[in-house]
């Protein structure tokens, strides 16, 4: 075989197992230690787990139950599966897959997010869909985060994805250093579903819940749309 021929099967190679390792990474994401799918097992005792969540928001809890806000104001959606605080070092990951398209942080944390979604016992929902970007971020962007953890997660637990159930419509703002109460005029009108949807049960994927008003938001379409059961599934609350 010529030498040039040797260099681009080599090449070839390379970006396969490069290419793979994103999809199914068999090393730690944090230590690098062979063989672990996501984290090994002593790195996640180190993550900033949450233990015990809200039945419905997801926030942390001292006990099992209901949060005060929740039972003050129930959220547009039926319940929420998180298993991250937004602390390090899953802040970190999350900040390297959206702003520096480091996929292989999508398959790490969509492997965490299957493991408390198996542990739950809610029931899988019918459709997965990411929280969308407008067009203009997707755009300036490149891809949308939520969408590369919602692939993942769709195919380890045989539930099919669609990012064309739900449309940004509204280019809202960064809700970064928002309150809550400007969280929520911001994302306002911000989502809708192009169709009805025949579907009972839809699970709404994001990568971070901060104030819950975007996926709050989001909810709301998909119940207008038809939609009775709303759950949402991200990696990390803030």
């Amino acid at each position: 075989m010529s030498s040039v021929r040797l260099n681009g099967t080599r090449r070839i190679l390379r970006q396969g197992a490069a290419l793979l390792d994103a999809w199914l990474p068999t090393r730690c994401a944090l230590c690098a230690a062979r063989g672990a799918h996501g984290f090994c097992a002593a790195c996640r005792r180190l993550l900033p787990w949450i233990l015990i969540g809200c039945e419905v928001c997801g926030a942390e809890l001292p006990a099992p139950g209901v949060c005060g806000g929740c039972q003050a104001q129930q959220p547009q959606y039926d319940h929420a599966i998180i298993p991250f605080k937004y602390r390090e070092p899953i802040a970190a990951h999350i900040q390297m897959l959206k702003y520096h398209k480091q996929l292989r942080h999508a398959s790490s944390l969509a492997t965490m997010l299957c493991m408390r979604v198996w542990k739950s016992m809610h029931p899988l929902p019918e459709l997965l869909i990411p929280i969308p970007l407008h067009r203009k971020r997707l755009r300036h962007r490149g891809f949308n985060q939520s969408l590369e953890i919602a692939r993942r997660v769709g195919k380890e637990l045989g539930v099919k994805v669609s990012h064309a159930s739900l449309e940004r419509i509204k280019n809202t703002a960064p809700q970064t250093g928002l309150g809550k109460a400007q969280r929520e005029r911001n994302v306002q009108g911000a989502f809708h579903a192009p169709r009805r949807l025949s579907h009972t049960h839809v699970a709404l994927l994001d990568d971070v819940v901060t104030s819950g008003s975007t996926v709050n938001a989001a909810a709301r379409a998909l119940k207008k749309a038809g939609v009775q059961t709303v759950s949402v599934w991200a990696a990390a609350r803030a």
